[in-house]
């Protein structure tokens, strides 16, 4: 499915000028257009540039072509309709444009909330895995990667992260830095084509502020196995969304009685402290010791990617 603002504009263009510039045909203008008529002799461009063989009755400079372009953006930037580069607004990864979403969900954007995960009728192609990424299915078994939101809640604030896979095969591998400690996510699964969300570079925090929505790590294919040729489903030993929403119950309840028994209780200076009930603190991350920071993320957050390669923090 493509998006819904993507649109296709016949164009025309001048090779003879120095200004390089795409104009919308309009059937109104084709016959009072210079360029499309005997008159073209009289442009300054072509005189400029010498044609051994004329077109009499136009303008052998006149370059026209099929193009798409965003019909939600102000300024259009029209794209040749046989470009082969890769296009989000041709395939389902147009629900994590900002355009489109600010555009389509202005209200649930602005909560950094996405439709795609928090509408129902998507919610069968959103899977969770164990150490709180997500992953989002689209039907060409393309998918997009990030964190859930119970870890963006956790983290609260990223100051950097830097992308360990940054293209091909593999384990997407993010390294986020908080408070000058180095924490590294590692997706569970192969993914193939490999490409991560370069500009959560330059806007760390989009991603604990929109995790489902501009805070997304990586997108990429599904694989397949290299001796038989079939698909190795993405969604396998992960939870769907059901089975997620009474895990993230209980997750909340283990981190409450992790910070209650082994922090809480003894402290990072090793006296001990009263534990008298109550939920763990928004900004939990804040009070914690790296030390501390790293046995929390490797309780709740960490994965064996691939038996001979474990991921570990830093």
């Amino acid at each position: 499915m493509r998006c819904l603002f993507l649109r296709e504009a016949q164009v025309k263009s001048c090779c003879a000028s120095p200004f390089k510039k795409m104009i919308v045909r309009s059937s109104v203008e084709a016959d009072h257009e210079r360029c499309s008529s005997a008159e073209w002799i009289l442009c300054p461009a072509a005189k400029e540039h010498r044609e051994d063989h004329p077109i009499i009755d136009r303008c052998p400079f006149l370059q026209e072509s099929l193009t798409q372009y965003c019909c939600a953006t102000p300024s259009p930037k029209f794209v040749p309709y046989g470009d082969a580069s890769p296009s989000c607004c041709r395939i389902e990864s147009h629900v994590y444009c900002e355009l489109y979403l600010s555009t389509m969900y202005p209200e649930m954007y602005n909560a950094g909330k996405n439709p795609v995960t928090d509408c129902p009728p998507s919610t069968q192609n959103i899977f969770y895995s164990h150490n709180h990424m997500w992953i989002h299915i689209h039907d060409n078994r393309s998918c997009h990667i990030g964190i859930d939101g119970f870890l963006a809640k956790v983290l609260r604030r990223v100051e950097t992260l830097s992308f360990v896979t940054t293209t091909g095969n593999g384990f997407p591998t993010v390294v986020l830095t908080l408070r000058g400690t180095n924490l590294r996510m590692v997706f569970p699964h192969r993914i193939n084509q490999i490409n991560p969300n370069s500009y959560l570079r330059m806007r760390p925090a989009h991603l604990v502020s929109y995790p489902f929505t501009l805070g997304w790590l990586f997108e990429g294919m599904e694989p397949r196995d290299t001796s038989s040729g079939m698909r190795v489903p993405l969604e396998a030993g992960l939870m769907n969304s059901g089975q997620a929403h009474e895990w993230m119950i209980r997750e909340s309840r283990r981190l409450t009685d992790y910070v209650r028994n082994k922090i809480a209780s003894t402290g990072s200076s090793g006296i001990s402290s009263m534990t008298d009930g109550g939920v763990v603190s928004e900004d939990l991350i804040t009070h914690l010791a790296p030390e501390e920071m790293h046995q929390l993320f490797n309780e709740f957050f960490q994965v064996t990617a691939d038996p001979a390669d474990p991921p570990s923090t830093d």
